[in-house]
């Protein structure tokens, strides 16, 4: 796998994670605005997050991948 396949592939999977959180919160909003589940709610709120979160590891790790065949400097992401 190359060095940009690499990069790639977590490109992909940080689609298909935001697309899972994206179907997590459809599920909560069903649960808390049809059903009022506030438990079930809040567990498929909680799915999302951690979807999200693996989304944006993935995204992290593509740009390092980048960034190493590259040889830059990663950008700051200190808040001014």
């Amino acid at each position: 796998m190359s060095h940009n396949d690499k990069a790639a592939a977590h490109h992909i999977a940080a689609a298909q994670h935001y697309e899972q959180a994206a179907q997590h919160h459809r599920e909560a909003a069903r649960h808390y605005q049809v059903g009022k589940d506030y438990q079930h709610a809040a567990h498929q709120a909680l799915l999302a997050r951690g979807h999200a979160m693996q989304a944006m590891q993935h995204e992290n790790d593509a740009t390092e991948h980048y960034l190493e065949h590259n040889g830059k400097a990663a950008p700051s992401t200190k808040l001014a």
